[in-house]
């Protein structure tokens, strides 16, 4: 199964540097490291590709492939050792065969088309209020599956607008360059679901704290123009979706910041649209 999904969507040249060297990796995902065995089986198949780093997929759905002491052990370990520690693993034996091992985490990206998990500890049960709201200012945590399939969205996102939020994430990376020999932390899901999302309440406070005004207005449009004209209302649109870009950009940059205090050498990327 590893073998097919390499070839099929994991394999990968990046012509980047990485310190004069250059870097051929492949995304390791969640469900092929689920057990021991296959991870066993799976560096005994990256030894036949010409790879020198792995990007193992080790937060997603707010869920953790490694000990955490932040949010709860990932679905995907249902059925392996309750010891099992797929971060771990892979790291020793990545080194040990001269492979680099950067942590894959997934940002805003909290759950998938598939019921929330019962863990008391889920963001989606614990800080439900952290889900992006949609055009209307409605969470997408109260959207059903139908719903978020029928809006074409990949699955429920968190608010980037909500500094609890960014706090979580940056304290999602302090506990994995902490705890695990990393080579680097990668970034993927950093971004919004889509355009006009973001009008969850704490990100329009957040907002009309700096602008004095409320974006869901702005999104109304014809109430701007009334009193501000045209020109008015393009401005506001303007600041707005800055706004919001910048959010993402002051999280990249704490987590990088983060990771370069913790080790100038140890890499930062991000997989982006």
């Amino acid at each position: 199964m590893f073998k097919k999904t390499i070839i099929a969507i994991l394999f990968f040249v990046a012509a980047l540097s990485l310190q004069s060297e250059e870097m051929r990796g492949i995304w390791i995902v969640r469900w092929d490291v689920d057990d021991p065995i296959k991870v066993f089986t799976m560096m005994e198949d990256i030894k036949r590709y010409n790879i020198n780093t792995l990007f193992v997929q080790v937060y997603a759905r707010c869920e953790a492939m490694y000990k955490s002491d932040i949010v709860p052990r990932s679905s995907e370990l249902l059925n392996a050792p309750f010891n099992y520690d797929a971060l771990d693993l892979i790291i020793q034996l990545g080194h040990q065969n001269g492979y680099k091992v950067h942590a894959w985490i997934n940002l805003y990206y909290a759950w998938s088309h598939a019921p929330f998990p019962p863990a008391s500890n889920h963001i989606a049960n614990k800080h439900p209020e952290w889900f992006i709201g949609d055009e209307k200012g409605i969470s997408l945590r109260t959207y059903s599956i139908e719903e978020i399939k029928a809006m074409r969205l990949e699955g429920y996102f968190l608010e980037p607008g909500n500094n609890h939020v960014r706090e979580h994430l940056v304290n999602i990376v302090k506990e994995i360059i902490e705890n695990y020999d990393v080579d680097g932390i990668h970034m993927d899901y950093c971004r919004y679901p889509r355009k006009d999302y973001g009008y969850d309440v704490p990100a329009r406070v957040a907002f009309l704290r700096e602008f004095y005004v409320d974006p869901m207005k702005i999104h109304e449009r014809s109430e701007v123009e009334r009193e501000f004209g045209s020109e008015g209302y393009l401005d506001l649109q303007l600041h707005w979706d800055n706004w919001r870009r910048e959010r993402v950009t002051i999280t990249v940059r704490e987590i990088f910041e983060t990771v370069k205090l913790k080790n100038p050498e140890m890499q930062v990327s991000v997989a982006v649209i």
